[in-house]
């Protein structure tokens, strides 16, 4: 039975994002649109280490769906690349699996990055790197053991991380360090380029960068698959275009 919502008259979508995180609720709502409508949980775990918290957000993602309670929501989005990046591929596809087997749609940041960079016929990436370097040494573990060949990493460093030093860069350090990426793809002929991380606001960054092969976030490519889950028949190219629709939101 299809369902009707007040608001969302393509389909409904619950979010699952770290508790901190300021980023994914702006950009996913500019991303997804108003036709979809976006619910969002945030995931709490009290432990202090930043790698265990990410590692519990896929370990208790059971009971962060179940604070939806009785809105009957079927597909997911869980808006945590570095949870993904650190239980690793195998881990993160059985969770995928497990979910798929009970009838519910539980699509991660990763896996949609996987399926855009699938989409464009990208193999070799440049990264644009925000995390410290014990999660990005993970990130680039997991990039490499899905067949990806991550041929440079520019990271972005915060001079002033305030209370997290991912969710506080401002645009002109990520814009900066796109021009600095699409200079090195150039030079590599590199295929993409990937900003990793849903905490790292980038929108207005990619939206700005004239880059000659497809550059997108974790973000981005999330909502395109939340939206493809939908039934939105979008590519991968046309969701990157100059002339997509979110784009004309930011």
């Amino acid at each position: 039975m299809t369902k009707r919502w007040a608001y969302g008259k393509l389909g409904a979508v619950g979010v699952l994002t770290p508790s901190g995180n300021p980023t994914v609720e702006p950009e996913c709502a500019r991303l997804l649109g108003d036709d979809v409508l976006m619910l969002t949980a945030r995931m709490y775990d009290p432990a202090p280490d930043l790698l265990d918290r990410l590692v519990a957000y896929a370990n208790r993602v059971d009971g962060y769906i179940a604070s939806f309670g009785g809105v009957p929501l079927s597909t997911f989005l869980f808006a945590c690349t570095g949870s993904c990046y650190l239980i690793g591929p195998e881990a993160e596809t059985r969770i995928v699996e497990r979910f798929k087997a009970s009838g519910v749609t539980f699509v991660t940041a990763a896996h949609a990055i996987r399926a855009m960079l699938a989409d464009v016929s990208a193999r070799r990436i440049v990264v644009v790197n925000p995390y410290p370097q014990n999660l990005a040494a993970a990130s680039f573990d997991y990039w490499r053991a899905v067949g990806f060949d991550v041929v440079h990493v520019v990271d972005v460093e915060n001079p002033e991380p305030g209370y997290h030093a991912i969710y506080t860069l401002t645009d002109d350090l990520v814009a900066n360090a796109l021009v600095k990426a699409e200079k090195i793809a150039a030079d590599l002929s590199a295929d993409a380029i990937l900003c990793t991380g849903t905490g790292m606001a980038t929108l207005p960054a990619v939206n700005g960068v004239g880059a000659a092969r497809p550059v997108f976030s974790s973000n981005i490519a999330l909502a395109w698959m939340g939206r493809k889950m939908l039934g939105d028949p979008v590519t991968a190219r046309e969701w990157l275009g100059g002339e997509a629709p979110w784009r004309r939101r930011l």
